[in-house]
């Protein structure tokens, strides 16, 4: 009887002994044991917080005290908010300047100068960009407003209008013929340059828009034809 309870605590000690060992193994794992970090998991806060940044230049065309309108390179038309202490501009926001507009995770953040400088001056840029909303609005008083008198204008064969009053009586379906409207409005103003005698050309080939300088004329330059 004895040998058989003796038999049976040895059995007992070494079932608690294979326990203890087995809790000794579990205690002894270091953290990095306990859990395992796969690399998603492990990404940094720098990169979560990250800030997707963008920004788009253009030549302004429109601008109010908190707006501005800017055409870019490629005939776009961006129209924007003024973001309150957000105006880096050098020189103030002026018609005809290039700026660039910077964007934070689709938020307007800054207005700076633009890195792109156009070859015209910013006066001939300003009166390109107030001869591109006139056809882009397709707004007749003001493109007659722009005219220098006489002016040619390519409709029904080609005509020299006289007067102002002679030029709205075309009607604005025939000035502001879609393939005219289109050539002006796709212009690069980056690219706009003087030629000989002060002519510009808005639109590449025909049709297009041309003006000069004239003197006699308070915005320092006149549409000469509309072809």
């Amino acid at each position: 009887m004895k040998k058989k309870v003796c038999a049976g605590m040895a059995a007992l000690c070494l079932m608690m002994a294979g326990c203890a060992g087995s809790q000794d193994a579990l205690d002894s794992r270091g953290p990095e044991q306990e859990m395992v970090q796969t690399p998603e998991e492990t990404q940094t806060s720098e990169e979560t917080g990250a800030q997707a940044e963008e920004c788009v230049e253009g030549i302004v065309v429109d601008a109010a005290m908190h707006s501005l309108t800017i055409c870019t390179a490629q005939g776009e038309l961006v129209s924007a908010g003024i973001p309150e202490d957000g105006n880096h501009l050098s020189d103030g926001l002026l018609l005809g300047i290039s700026v660039k507009l910077v964007y934070e995770n689709g938020e307007l953040k800054e207005i700076a100068d633009g890195d792109l400088q156009p070859k015209a001056s910013r006066e001939a840029l300003e009166f390109a960009a107030n001869v591109m909303l006139a056809m882009e609005y397709q707004d007749m008083d003001a493109l007659a407003a722009l005219n220098g008198y006489p002016v040619y204008v390519n409709v029904d064969g080609g005509q020299v209008i006289e007067d102002a009053e002679a030029f709205l009586a075309l009607g604005a379906e025939a000035v502001f013929a879609p393939e005219r409207v289109q050539a002006v409005r796709a212009a690069n103003l980056y690219e706009l340059s003087e030629l000989d005698g002060g002519k510009y050309v808005l639109g590449d080939g025909s049709p297009n828009v041309t003006f000069q300088k004239d003197e006699g004329n308070d915005r320092g330059f006149s549409v000469t034809g509309i072809n």
